[in-house]
């Protein structure tokens, strides 16, 4: 049976993550290779190797990760091939090695390993201890516990578009200590599963957490200017390593906590689609309800009743009026900005802008005309970008 655990599988952390951890980075893959995506959710020790029998007790639990020195069957190759062939049928995770009675592998169970997708990792270097490695992989497993617990509670809170006074005592007990005074700061990383390590020991009051391939920062403080002082601090601390980072408003109260967080997120989206790499939400103007609410049915709808008859007249007569709008609107109405961002004369974007209201909206007063093409338009930026 093949180890490989398919897409749906819900994992945590692999082979490959282990391997980064500070005590197996001198450790050599020597077989298994394509299994390096195996999920790791538990790590043991194997001692009595020649007592393995055919069939999987009760206690060998899947995606595990083994270690053994190999010290009751280095010496027989049909007992190697009993212990593999064990360790996949139980669907374990890999093997680490202690090289120290056996410095290489028969073919045959190399073979047997690439066949099967399990990795077979070797020490290469000085003899670290088995305790040390089952003590790092096992804190690294709870870490990632953790973290996976905390991400979705702070789903549940974002999906909360509103106050929740009910919830505020669950805030406390997932972000305990938190001050009167709090925002959240949600940064996109460069590198995705980039790790912040400085940011592991936060001030009292303050969190870090990964979400997606982000980190949520929650900063409080007992008073609005120590907050914004914590806030210049971290956006600092953070701009080498972030493609671009949202803020949200500084809210007092824990029933807000979700709405806190749901605004960092949209301005890091909002960061993105304006081409910039640092966004507060109380700077987005329009955007600052149109990204919570981009998915909705009805707001969709409005959007593409506004420019659905636009887009048609340009499909069928080849002409620019979507583009030259949509140019219009980024300018905030400024028919000589505008102008320049299409190259052409003001007085033809402004033909151009005229037409379209005469065309497609005659009826509409000039502040509904904008209104409605301004929301439109905003929502065809963030739809398309």
């Amino acid at each position: 049976m093949d180890i490989y655990k398919g897409e749906d599988a819900i994992v945590n952390a692999c082979i490959r993550d282990i391997l980064q951890l500070a005590e197996l980075r001198t450790f050599k893959v020597v077989a298994g290779q394509d299994g390096l995506s195996n999920p790791v959710l538990h790590v043991s020790y194997i001692d009595h190797t020649n007592e393995l029998v055919d069939t999987v007790p009760d206690y060998d639990l899947p995606d595990t990760l083994y270690l053994t020195n190999l010290s009751n069957s280095y010496k027989s190759e049909e007992e190697l091939l009993k212990l593999f062939n064990h360790l996949i049928r139980s669907k374990s995770s890999g093997l680490i090695i202690d090289n120290f009675y056996l410095r290489s592998l028969p073919e045959s169970v190399i073979t047997l390993c690439n066949k099967k997708r399990l990795p077979v990792l070797y020490q290469q270097q000085s003899q670290i201890p088995y305790s040390s490695i089952i003590y790092s992989i096992m804190h690294y497993l709870l870490v990632q516990r953790e973290e996976e617990f905390l991400d979705m509670e702070i789903r549940n809170l974002m999906s909360m578009t509103k106050p929740q006074p009910e919830v505020a005592g669950r805030v406390k007990a997932i972000f305990p200590g938190l001050e009167r005074y709090y925002c959240a700061v949600y940064v996109q990383l460069k590198s995705q599963g980039q790790m912040m390590s400085s940011f592991l020991s936060m001030p009292r009051g303050s969190f870090v957490c990964k979400h997606d391939d982000a980190l949520f920062f929650v900063l409080s403080s007992e008073s609005e200017e120590k907050l914004k002082s914590l806030m210049r601090f971290i956006l600092q601390q953070v701009q080498e390593q972030s493609r671009s980072t949202g803020i949200s408003t500084v809210f007092n109260g824990p029933e807000y906590m979700g709405m806190s967080l749901a605004e960092a997120a949209a301005a890091c989206s909002m960061c993105r689609k304006i081409s910039s790499s640092c966004l507060y939400y109380d700077q987005m103007g329009l955007y600052s309800f149109l990204v919570p609410l981009q998915d909705e049915f009805y707001l969709r709808r409005f959007h593409e009743d506004v420019l659905r008859k636009i887009r048609e007249y340009d499909k069928k007569y080849n002409t620019e009026y979507m583009n030259s709008l949509m140019k219009f609107v980024e300018a905030g109405g400024n028919y000589a900005e505008a102008a320049r961002k299409l190259a052409l004369h003001v007085n033809s974007v402004r033909y151009r802008i005229n037409r379209i209201r005469e065309d497609f909206f005659p009826d509409q007063s000039t502040i509904e005309f904008y209104t409605n093409i301004m929301i439109a338009c905003c929502m065809e930026k963030l739809m398309t970008t």
